[in-house]
């Protein structure tokens, strides 16, 4: 669904995309690993599948959502662009190691 249809998706791609970064910023030692447990918890969250989500995963729900409000798109979108980040999660720590995905997103996502 997302593939090739990123930009109609920005919104959401940045919404998650931003919330993993400020993590990065105020706890440099965050790992991929991290972000893809938050990444996943709140996809769990959405799709009322979850626990309690930590506090990384609730502030993705929240601008997710916001996004989602903002901008008209579906709740399947939103959980497609939290699978769609997952997978670039671990496709950059897999080529680029244990950071590569949040040193990636703090170069380019602004």
């Amino acid at each position: 669904m997302i593939q090739g249809n990123e930009d109609r998706f920005l919104p959401l791609l940045l919404a998650i995309e931003k919330q993993l970064k400020a993590a990065y910023a105020r706890n440099p030692r965050m790992r991929d690993v991290d972000a893809l447990e938050a990444v996943k918890e709140a996809r769990r969250a959405m799709t009322g599948l979850g626990g309690t989500p930590s506090p990384l995963a609730r502030s993705i729900v929240d601008s997710v959502s916001l996004a989602r409000e903002l901008n008209g798109y579906a709740q399947e979108e939103a959980v497609a662009c939290l699978s769609h980040v997952s997978s670039s999660i671990k496709r950059h720590r897999r080529v680029m190691g244990a950071r590569g995905y949040l040193e990636f997103i703090n170069v380019f996502v602004p």
